[in-house]
């Protein structure tokens, strides 16, 4: 009789401890408030500059935490507790590497422009989202005593664009719905995926990226340099052989240039008004009936000869500051002499100029 009395109780108390159990996974729960990276001005600097070249447009990464709080999370010496998350916006079907990840591209409002995500693994490095990570898990810590599970998770995007040409003016960035949640632990039942991530163990905050508005500007900057450059006479005899040169001239290149977000710099390149296709050091003299043959005249930056034309032909005349200003350099000319007979008379050439900024 005693036997029977205590299988009972052993009976009942089984059943009890499965109903508190399930009375626990029922009431867990984390918290459901929108989580909102605020793209700032100071943060998409490279913006401004990006006209006709593309690229980075944000400065630096525009970053929210998730704060996990979850509560009367189960304890049991097995409990393992995960984060799951799907990426919302429209994957764009191509990637791009940035700092040594390999980035998916996710489709904005514009549709030249694109943003890039990461995720904090629990190290507190970034993990870059790839084309393949729709639904991918991270761990989290276990519950506290209280059963409570308090837990930051970082993201972070930043905006591109990968047009080579990016037009300038106004770029408006609609909302954007980045990734949505949920905390899920082993024995709990997670019967749906990302379609139905209400049937989950518990929902967290969604990612939204806020609304995010810059200019594009046109980099501006005026050329300064004398519209003639007057050649000093010159003797023969200064020109004995082939390959003699004799400096005959300097003048001033300048671009004044106005405010940037960022510093650039500013290169000019050399065509030959004579002959645009001249891709050589030598300028292509005009003709005259009292035309000078046998010597050419070069274009000297800092002592090497400026290649004309304007392709792989780009020289730095300096960096230009936020500010904004005027930026000088010294450049001479000089004859030089070629392989056949010197024959005095008349010198004329000319070359276009003309200003790129990077």
């Amino acid at each position: 009789m005693t036997l029977s009395i205590k299988t009972n109780i052993l009976s009942h108390a089984g059943m009890f401890i499965i109903f508190l159990i399930y009375s626990s996974f029922s009431d867990a729960a984390c918290q459901e408030n929108n989580v909102y990276i605020k793209p700032t001005i100071s943060e998409l600097q490279f913006a401004s500059s990006a006209a006709g070249k593309g690229g980075m447009l944000s400065s630096a990464w525009h970053e929210a935490t998730i704060q996990l709080s979850c509560t009367d999370m189960p304890t049991g010496v097995g409990a393992q507790y995960v984060y799951n998350y799907f990426m919302k916006p429209t994957y764009a079907g191509s990637s791009t590497s940035f700092e040594g990840q390999n980035y998916a591209l996710w489709s904005t409002s514009d549709p030249d422009i694109f943003i890039i995500a990461s995720i904090a693994k629990p190290d507190g490095s970034f993990s870059s989202i790839t084309s393949s990570e729709f639904d991918k898990t991270i761990k989290i810590s276990k519950p506290d005593a209280n059963k409570n599970i308090q837990e930051p998770i970082r993201v972070r995007i930043r905006y591109l664009s990968t047009k080579s040409s990016l037009k300038p003016g106004l770029k408006v960035i609609n909302e954007i719905p980045l990734l949505v949640g949920v905390v899920s632990g082993s024995g709990v039942a997670c019967t749906a995926r990302p379609g139905g991530l209400t049937d989950c163990y518990s929902r967290v905050s969604p990612v939204v990226i806020s609304p995010a508005s810059f200019n594009v500007n046109r980099v501006s900057c005026t050329l300064d340099a004398p519209a003639l450059v007057k050649l000093r006479p010159l003797n023969i005899s200064s020109l004995p052989s082939a390959g003699a040169t004799v400096e005959v001239a300097s003048f001033q290149l300048g671009a004044s240039c106005n405010k940037s977000p960022v510093a650039y710099n500013v290169y000019y390149s050399m065509t030959d008004v004579n002959t645009p296709s001249n891709t050589s050091n030598n300028l292509t003299l005009a003709a005259l009936p009292d035309q000078a043959s046998g010597v050419a005249l070069q274009v000297l930056d800092d002592g090497k000869a400026v290649s004309f034309g304007f392709k792989g032909s780009l020289n730095s005349i300096g960096m230009m500051a936020t500010t904004g200003g005027i930026k000088r350099k010294m450049l001479n000319v000089v004859y030089i002499r070629g392989n056949e007979m010197v024959k005095p008379g008349k010198v004329n050439a000319g070359v276009t100029v003309t200003l790129a900024y990077e």
